[in-house]
């Protein structure tokens, strides 16, 4: 009994403030691109994503996929998913169902699109959606 106080007065919870700091600290810094370079890396991944996506819709009986220059839409059933460019603010944003958009710069240190607000990667979440909507694996 004495023991199990005593570790127990030891443990350590770390406070909600700091984790946020240190959250914030790792964040990629937000470099502007020129707009043509921005362009050419979007329309890339937009490429890329959708084909993957259209990969992912022989699985899938059933579903919706849209292209245009600047988004891209895929829906199945209960589920839609949109990744849209704005280039005025050089990100991309993307919606899945009716929750607001997720909102990421592209990272030119490690070439990859990264949330703006907590530091997520794209790739990671699209992949993560996807596995709980639809059958397969994106693959990209």
């Amino acid at each position: 009994m004495i023991i199990a106080r005593f570790f127990a007065k030891r443990s350590r919870r770390i406070p909600a403030a700091n984790v946020k700091e240190k959250l914030y600290l790792s964040l990629p810094k937000k470099q502007y691109l020129d707009p043509s370079q921005f362009q050419v890396i979007s329309d890339a991944y937009l490429n890329k994503i959708y084909s993957a996506l259209t990969k992912l819709k022989e699985d899938n009986p059933g579903c919706m996929l849209h292209f245009n220059p600047d988004s891209l839409s895929f829906s199945k059933q209960d589920f839609a998913l949109t990744l849209k460019k704005e280039p005025e603010s050089q990100q991309v944003v993307m919606n899945v169902g009716e929750v607001s958009g997720h909102k990421y710069f592209y990272d030119l240190e490690n070439e990859r699109w990264v949330s703006d607000r907590d530091g997520h990667i794209l790739d990671e979440l699209l992949v993560r959606e996807l596995l709980r909507a639809c059958k397969g694996y994106l693959h990209i």
